[in-house]
């Protein structure tokens, strides 16, 4: 199975971390930062698990590009994507696009994806990708329409399905209506749950989609890993 998003590097998991990571230790966890700080924390979290990897971004209303810019170049090497970034009209009332745009040129440079927080936000986050071409795009616990998800399809982009999907209506629809080639599942731990989340939970994201999909578990998990695999190119 695979997280493709969650933050291990939030102050939640610094007590027990090494159990966290050891009751998800047959799942392949994408771990993201928002900020410089967490960012160089999701770096080192990687190096000592070997089945979590790192993106390095920066939440919407966060001014710091040149910084983690810099730390993005110097760890090209290390890192399997970028995110999260995007846009979130929920919180920032100044909206403006230019370091997601910034990141969306970086991420087509490398090669690599882009995780994208759209919260309030959808339809500017699709027409700001689109404007730039972006190649390799996650939407991280998508919140738009089915006719948003299937405009995301159309650019062989991906749609990622949060724990929410346990209760969210919304999480069902878009999982019903986007092909599985499409979807892939995360856990954006530590929320997201009833709870303290952590990346084991994945699981029943995975279980949900399948029975939505009508497929056993493990077919709706074997494509979906392959989703995760083929897009940030590990395993």
């Amino acid at each position: 199975m695979i997280d493709v998003h969650c933050h291990l590097n939030s102050k939640d998991f610094d007590k027990d971390l090494k159990e966290v990571v050891g009751r998800a230790k047959d799942i392949i966890i994408i771990d993201a930062g928002t900020d410089y700080e967490s960012n160089v924390k999701s770096l080192e979290i990687s190096r000592n698990f070997k089945n979590v990897y790192s993106c390095l971004g920066m939440e919407p209303c966060l001014k710091d590009f040149e910084r983690i810019n810099e730390l993005i170049f110097n760890n090209k090497q290390n890192i399997v994507g970028i995110g999260e970034v995007g846009l979130d009209y929920k919180i920032c009332k100044e909206r403006e696009d230019e370091d997601f745009r910034r990141f969306i040129r970086l991420a087509n440079k490398f090669n690599i994806p882009i995780v994208v927080h759209s919260r309030w936000a959808v339809k500017p986050v699709l027409n700001v990708l689109e404007e730039e071409e972006a190649k390799k795009v996650i939407l991280h616990a998508f919140s738009g329409n089915i006719k948003e998800g299937l405009r995301a399809v159309e650019n062989n982009w991906f749609i990622s399905i949060p724990t929410s999907i346990k209760w969210a209506e919304q999480k069902q629809e878009i999982a019903k209506a986007i092909p599985i080639k499409n979807l892939l599942t995360e856990t954006d731990s530590p929320v997201m749950w009833e709870g303290r989340n952590e990346p084991k939970n994945v699981e029943f994201v995975v279980k949900k989609i399948a029975e939505i999909k009508d497929l056993s578990v493990e077919k709706a998990d074997k494509i979906i890993t392959s989703n995760g695999k083929k897009v940030f190119r590990i395993g």
